[in-house]
Order: structure tokens, then C-alpha cells, then sequence
């Protein structure tokens, strides 16, 4: 699973099925529910050399909003 798409929004049933219709058209994807847990995330990928290959990137986000995110 080296190639994905990471869906960031705080609206639960948003990334449940943003990743669900991207998977019926096999596209790979994870999502999370806020900016901090996102850069987690990404770093995380990063550290095993399999980065995302595109973030889908909500700006209203709970604690750090979307563009901060972006930044870090």
C-alpha cells in the first residue's frame, strides 16, 4: 500500500465515504478527523519512504486549522 491518498476533515461520515468511493475506483486511502493527527500521520509515511501521494486537506479543521496543517 505505497501509493495514497490521505482525506483530512472533521466530519467523520465525510472521510468514511470520501475513502469508500475512492476505493470502488482503486484508489487507496486513510483519513483522519484533525490537523494534528494528520501530520502525525504523514510523518509517519514519510519515515518508510511511502508518502501520500495526494492530502485532500479540509482548511476549517478543530485545534490547528487546515492551512497551519498545510505549513507543517
Amino acid at each position: 500500500m505505497s501509493d495514497c491518498i490521505l482525506v483530512v476533515d472533521d466530519d467523520r461520515q465525510l472521510c468514511e465515504s470520501t475513502v469508500e468511493s475512492l476505493k470502488s475506483i482503486g484508489v487507496n486511502a486513510e483519513w483522519t478527523l484533525d490537523g494534528e493527527s494528520a501530520i502525525e500521520m504523514v510523518n509517519q509515511r514519510h519515515k518508510k519512504h511511502m508518502d501520500y501521494q495526494i492530502i485532500l486537506l479540509d482548511w476549517k479543521l478543530p485545534g490547528i486549522d487546515g492551512i497551519e496543517t498545510a505549513r507543517e
